[in-house]
């Protein structure tokens, strides 16, 4: 479980900085691994509105952001040497249905740490009421370049999870999983 926060102050209608990643994680997987608390990384970055159309209610932002390894290692933060994250995301409103997309990229300073990740997120909504909104959201990871992140887990089975897990956290946790494979959610 993650408690995070995440804030945005808009410099004029087109740029705004961004915090997407922060918080206190408290991690207990089930029969696997050990149970541990602590601080996520810190990340920020700047977002920009590339096209913005009113009149037929669409919206392609980009955004580029740092994450720092500022968290700590018992719930797998603050290892490597940071990250870029590049973020391109749109949006569709038509009458009541809402249509969003995103596509990104983690890359990672230390890629023999960390795995060089990317996603694809979309997703289809529709206003019933002011207060009922059913939704179908596709959530796709992939991993371009897998790390190796096995010195430091030297706590959690000797150092072997990036050997053994076969998945890398999604846009939380970096294991440098070396056998990882992609990730399909459909919401």
């Amino acid at each position: 479980m993650l408690f995070g926060l995440q804030l945005e102050y808009a410099f004029n209608d087109r740029l705004s900085l961004t915090a997407f990643k922060d918080g206190y994680a408290d991690l207990e997987p089930d029969a696997t691994l050990g149970s541990d608390d602590g601080f996520a990384n810190l990340a920020a970055g700047l977002k920009y509105v590339l096209i913005h159309k009113p009149d037929s209610q669409y919206v392609l932002s980009g955004y580029a952001g740092l994450e720092l390894p500022t968290g700590e290692d018992e719930v797998f933060q603050g290892t490597g040497d940071g990250s870029l994250n590049l973020i391109l995301s749109e949006l569709k409103l038509y009458v009541d249905w809402q249509f969003t997309g995103a596509l990104g990229i983690h890359l990672p300073f230390n890629d023999d740490v960390e795995s060089t990740t990317g996603f694809l997120s979309a997703h289809a909504g529709y206003n019933l009421t002011d207060r009922i909104y059913p939704l179908v959201e596709l959530n796709c990871y992939h991993v371009f370049s897998e790390g190796d992140g096995g010195e430091r887990f030297s706590k959690q089975v000797g150092g072997a999870v990036p050997s053994v897990v076969r998945f890398e956290g999604g846009d939380l946790l970096n294991l440098g999983a070396s056998h990882a494979k992609d990730i399909m959610q459909l919401q």
